[in-house]
């Protein structure tokens, strides 16, 4: 519609916000009369009154459905998750109070036990010419397998580890899991927080991110601590050949642009396909040095992050507050 139609036609008894002009709200004035200007004029304040306040779930807007990609805070959560899951693929799964002479050994010496370990079989081998059922194993009941019970006693000349005495049980399952979780929290928080729908709820999301992060630092040091992690002044994430700027540029790779907002066909590469020096880590070489790098430069990127989203808020609460102020003071000064 035609501007100049628009106020002609304009009834403010029954206001007809359906069919504004297409350069509103700041249309070009050429061509109308100072009576038209003015009541132009009133349209507008009386649309801005009656417009109602930006709905709190369009707040975001994303035009790249894993636009989280782009985002170096996320590629660093996903190195950390996958650096966690190199080193708690070696912690050892049994462990033993004290050796013979009373001295605890480090783990990272410690022998996996192998398949054929007591300790890690289900069956237990009987000789034929014993063994009446002609079986070759029978099973060992749960309450004396090793696995299942905290108190059965190793006797020192059957053990394989022949260093080690006392009772065997459990011992890096629970703080391994845990902290496989707290990394894949770090990472699905993000992910999860880019997707919500307002600015304060990605916020929030941040902050349970940063949560799980400093999670894993405590966890890191602990384990550095215990022995389970080396440590090695002067270590860096440089000597794992990881620059943190080329594997975000791996992680995202080349995302096109999508007017339709649809994701694009689903393809799945290993982390070590996109990004190759990956391929030449192991557990056994990390240390906590390495570690506590990769997570001060990610808290430090997140809490960059949380400050521009406050900003954002703040801004847009600002920009409503100060408007519909401005307006309803010029009103009353009428």
């Amino acid at each position: 519609m035609l501007l100049k139609d628009f106020v002609k036609t304009f009834d403010f008894n029954k206001p007809d916000w359906d069919n504004l002009p297409n350069d509103w709200p700041k249309p070009n004035t050429t061509g109308l009369t100072s009576e038209e200007v003015g009541k132009l004029a009133g349209i507008k304040t009386f649309w801005l009154l009656a417009k109602p306040e930006k709905p709190e779930q369009k707040s975001r807007t994303w035009t790249d459905p894993e636009g989280y990609k782009f985002l170096v805070q996320w590629s660093n959560t996903v190195l950390l998750r996958y650096l966690i899951r190199k080193l708690t693929d070696i912690l050892p799964h049994l462990s033993y109070y004290k050796t013979f002479s009373g001295k605890p050994v480090s783990p990272l010496s410690r022998p996996l036990p192998s398949s054929s370990h007591p300790l890690t079989s289900s069956t237990v081998p009987i000789p034929s010419s014993n063994n009446p059922l002609s079986s070759h194993s029978v099973p060992i009941p749960s309450s004396i397998n090793p696995l299942s019970s905290h108190s059965v006693p190793i006797p020192s000349s059957n053990n394989p580890l022949t260093s080690f005495t006392g009772p065997a049980r459990p011992s890096e399952h629970r703080r391994k899991a845990q902290l496989d979780d707290a990394a894949r929290s770090v990472v699905r928080n993000i992910e999860e927080g880019y997707k919500r729908a307002t600015t304060k709820e990605y916020i929030d999301f941040i902050g349970y991110s940063q949560g799980s992060l400093e999670e894993v630092k405590g966890d890191i040091i602990e384990l550095a601590q215990d022995k389970f992690l080396k440590t090695r002044a002067g270590s860096s994430l440089s000597d794992l050949h990881i620059d943190l700027g080329q594997l975000n540029k791996a992680l995202k790779g080349n995302k096109p642009a999508n007017s339709k907002n649809e994701p694009s066909k689903f393809e799945y590469h290993p982390l070590e396909i996109l990004y190759p020096p990956l391929n030449n880590i192991s557990g056994t070489e990390l240390t906590v040095e390495q570690f506590i790098e990769l997570i001060n430069k990610t808290d430090y990127l997140l809490r960059k992050l949380v400050e521009s989203l406050e900003l954002k808020l703040n801004n847009d609460h600002k920009f409503y507050q100060v408007e519909r102020a401005r307006i309803k003071g010029k009103i009353k000064g009428r």
